[in-house]
């Protein structure tokens, strides 16, 4: 089974609301070509079923035995990471009980579950098995998109936060607080508008 990555306050809000469906946006990357010299600039881009069919408008150069440069073009298919249906394990920093080291039905600790008060060592989320994990997700929905193109209801499943007239917050507020959300998470900016695979998903019961 394939975990995911969520920052501690998404795990605590997709805990919080187990009927609602959430989503989550992730870069989509591109391919490199290993050790040879791409000269690729852009990319011809065309949405199917299955994913992204990409083609490089540039193409790509590549290194020869003769030492001169060969042009050619490669066609992709990016395939998201997970599949509508599939069932993801969630990923976070935790810890076993020391005494029952290495037992596979061990209890586990999550430092951000708020009820730790010995120092521990934590484990890295990166290195979550499944058998760790607390909360499970079914992933109910996949598409791919330009960042930009995030509407308001799907900002407040993102980010959990709900345009509220009596607050004062707009519509463009919501946008603005995704905004700042994805550039403190992101290497690729909102200014960047990079695509993105587009992930619906609910906790699973």
């Amino acid at each position: 089974m394939k975990g995911m990555l969520f920052k501690p306050w998404k795990i605590k809000f997709i805990a919080e609301h187990p009927d609602m469906e959430l989503m989550t946006r992730r870069v989509i990357k591109f391919p490199r070509f290993g050790n040879y010299q791409s000269v690729v600039t852009d990319w011809d881009i065309s949405i199917t079923p299955n994913g992204l069919f990409i083609t490089p408008k540039d193409g790509i150069v590549f290194e020869t035995t003769s030492g001169k440069p060969s042009r050619g073009m490669q066609d992709h298919l990016l395939k998201p990471r997970y599949r509508i249906g599939e069932t993801v394990y969630i990923k976070e920093r935790w810890a076993t009980k020391p005494w029952i080291e290495n037992n596979p039905a061990q209890d586990v600790w999550y430092k951000d579950s708020g009820d730790i008060i010995t120092p521990i060592k934590w484990h890295s989320p990166m290195r979550m098995p499944e058998w760790a994990a607390r909360y499970f997700i079914v992933i109910t929905d996949v598409r791919a998109e330009r960042l930009q193109e995030i509407t308001i209801p799907d900002a407040e499943s993102e980010t959990g936060i709900k345009f509220n007239p009596l607050k004062d917050w707009s519509p463009e507020d919501c946008l603005s607080r995704f905004e700042s959300l994805w550039n403190s998470i992101n290497k690729l900016k909102w200014e960047d508008n990079p695509w993105v695979w587009v992930y619906s998903f609910k906790l699973k019961a």
